[in-house]
């Protein structure tokens, strides 16, 4: 296709050609994405959830990297210096998808005196 247009000579009709670009003109654009999620996904992370994401570790006792290796993270985005970054407040912005993983994966952990 790319290199059909590119060229300017089309291999059918011109009445062919002008319906296959009216359609693709139509076509909406496709979102833009980050890591494969939408960046209408991303919330920014307020001081209240980063001092909820840092109880969350301190309750714990768990250290990020111990996190990673215990849950086996599926999002392939998501590396322990993010997560690292979120709890100083170096990024101040997440993946929504993100953020709700490590939220819901800190409460499935017991405290660190149980």
């Amino acid at each position: 296709m790319r290199k059909w247009l590119a060229s300017g000579v089309s291999p059918f009709p011109a009445e062919v050609t002008k319906r296959i670009m009216e359609i693709l003109l139509a076509l909406p654009d496709p979102p833009q994405t980050t890591g494969g999620f939408s960046k209408k996904a991303e919330v920014e992370i307020t001081d209240q959830m980063r001092e909820q994401l840092n109880a969350e570790f301190e309750r714990t006792g768990l250290k990020v990297t111990a996190l990673f290796r215990l849950s086996g993270c599926p999002h392939p985005k998501l590396t322990p210096a993010k997560i690292s970054n979120w709890r100083t407040g170096r990024n101040r912005d997440a993946q929504g998808t993100h953020w709700a993983y490590v939220i819901d994966l800190l409460a499935k952990y017991p405290d660190k005196r149980s």
